[in-house]
């Protein structure tokens, strides 16, 4: 899926000094043998993913760990939108150039 960066985020979660500080330096990527690197601030996390591009569902994987909450991704273009199923709104990413 490519390398990515927050760019708007309308997450009820989420405050808006936590969205400001958030929004450019927090970056994802997705390689294509299944890993995830994402970036945010001082803190990072790395694991690995499978995608379903018929239903859109994204599972990931940390320490071992799967993620117990449906999260949906969906790519159009440059524009990655990321939602959680227990928060509402979404987190936007486009597409990085480097």
């Amino acid at each position: 899926m490519g390398k990515w960066i927050l760019s708007d985020a309308d997450n009820t979660g989420m405050g808006e000094d936590d969205k400001k500080e958030l929004i450019g330096p927090a970056r994802i990527e997705f390689t294509a043998d299944g890993k995830y690197i994402f970036h945010a601030k001082e803190n990072g996390e790395t694991g690995t993913y499978t995608y379903n591009e018929k239903t859109k569902i994204l599972i990931t994987i940390t320490n071992g760990k799967s993620s117990d909450e449906k999260v949906t991704a969906e790519v159009a273009g440059n524009k990655l939108t990321v939602t959680q199923e227990k928060q509402k709104g979404a987190m936007i990413f486009k597409r990085a150039t480097e």
